[in-house]
């Protein structure tokens, strides 16, 4: 396929690039399970749920393609709420049917919108993880599992910070602070970080027009950092 041609390259990029050193990716799973199959949630709005103009896939189909490409299986669910925050979902009941503990996940990917995560103080960020979300993703994850806590990138619109690195620090931070607040088993997914180092080298922009969705080679992008995430290798 011409997608799967095209995401190789960025696979590489973003893992030597953004992720760092896969093998230093904190994980319970054994290494034989770890490099042929996944079962995931993806729990969020339009950041993940955007779909290619080229293919009409999202990022976690693209994701899927990937991994078929590589003879590993990827299985997923999406709780996709467009437009929304992670308390409003959560308030629509529309996360809840897939955390009730029947299915133990390997992972589940937590993005929240666009905004939320840097605003002072980032009071309902934290709080809506922490309170909101994590007792019942405790309870869904696999014994091996991981909790990955999707980056947000900066936006067009910097919200009123002076610098686009001002803002991306701010984001780094607040996630940071995120993870130690969770008692879950969880880490960091880049995608702020790998957007920043991508776009050194390659300086286009990997936004729509409305300066906050991600265009087709961000969505490759994306999928290729949960790749490197998931299975530990580029």
């Amino acid at each position: 396929m011409k997608l799967l041609a095209r995401a190789a390259a960025p696979v590489v990029i973003c893992l030597l690039s953004a992720c760092g050193d896969v093998s230093q990716l904190q994980t319970h799973r054994s290494s034989q399970a770890l490099t042929t199959s996944a079962n995931v949630l993806f729990i969020g709005n339009s950041l993940t749920a955007t779909q290619s103009s080229a293919t009409g896939w999202d990022m976690p189909a693209v994701l899927a393609r990937l991994a078929s490409s590589q003879q590993k299986t990827l299985t997923y669910k999406e709780a996709i709420d467009l437009g929304h925050t992670l308390q409003e979902s959560w308030n629509s009941q529309i996360p809840q049917q897939f955390l009730t503990g029947a299915t133990h996940w390997d992972f589940i990917v937590l993005q929240e919108f666009s905004t939320l995560p840097v605003l002072n103080p980032p009071t309902a960020f934290y709080n809506t993880a922490v309170s909101t979300y994590e007792p019942s993703i405790a309870r869904s994850l696999a014994s091996s599992g991981t909790l990955f806590l999707f980056e947000n990138w900066a936006l067009t619109d910097l919200n009123g910070y002076a610098t686009r690195a001002a803002y991306t620090a701010v984001l780094d931070a607040n996630y940071a602070t995120l993870s130690t607040k969770l008692s879950t088993h969880n880490a960091i997914a880049p995608l702020s970080r790998a957007f920043e180092r991508v776009l050194q080298t390659k300086p286009q922009t990997y936004l729509m027009y409305d300066g906050k969705h991600p265009t087709d080679a961000a969505i490759y992008l994306n999928a290729c950092v949960f790749y490197a995430l998931l299975f530990r290798e580029s």
